[in-house]
């Protein structure tokens, strides 16, 4: 994917530290309840940016792309307001 192994390093670092994570003696890891709700939350996110770029022209590749920039960037008020726009303009 591109990552550097000290960036993946300190990513899961910081998962494991604010209990999102758990890894086991063998390495492999699994959600936590706090993690698969972050995790779900961010899908969401994702979801409702990449339908709502679809829906105003953007291809599929790119709103893909810039919905994965996106759903971490945008404040949670910016987020609700692009989600009220795209679900008003589904009912039309």
């Amino acid at each position: 994917m591109g990552f550097s192994k000290p960036s993946v390093s300190v990513a899961m670092k910081k998962l494991r530290e604010n209990d999102m994570i758990l890894m086991d003696e063998d390495g492999y890891i699994t959600l936590t309840k706090k993690g698969e709700q972050a995790a779900e939350e961010v899908y969401g996110r994702h979801s409702v940016l990449f339908d709502w770029l679809v829906s105003i022209g953007v291809s599929e590749k790119n709103a893909a792309a810039d919905a994965c920039r996106m759903e971490h960037i945008l404040s949670a008020e910016t987020f609700e307001r692009v989600k009220k726009m795209y679900e008003l303009s589904r009912t039309y």
